[in-house]
């Protein structure tokens, strides 16, 4: 899985932690880094699609969202 660095002011909204991250609407696999309001560090989960926005939740409900934030690349095609 690829590690994803979420960063910016406020992300917890006035919680103490993060409770969940979506990227392009999927959780991540592990959430890395989730006690600083500035810096949230997650695995990505495999098998995105597509571009769509970062969700990050607080433990208090507070929600930060960047839309159209993050976006799966296809796989690379080795040619011989």
């Amino acid at each position: 899985s690829t590690l994803v660095d979420i960063v910016g002011t406020n992300l917890l909204g006035g919680g103490n932690y993060t409770a969940a991250v979506t990227l392009v609407g999927l959780a991540v696999d592990q959430i890395v880094v989730g006690s600083s309001n500035t810096l949230v560090q997650v695995r990505a989960a495999a098998g995105g699609n597509g571009t769509g926005d970062v969700v990050v939740v607080a433990d208090t409900g507070a929600t930060t969202t960047l839309v159209n934030g993050f976006r799966y690349l296809s796989a690379a095609a080795v040619r011989s």
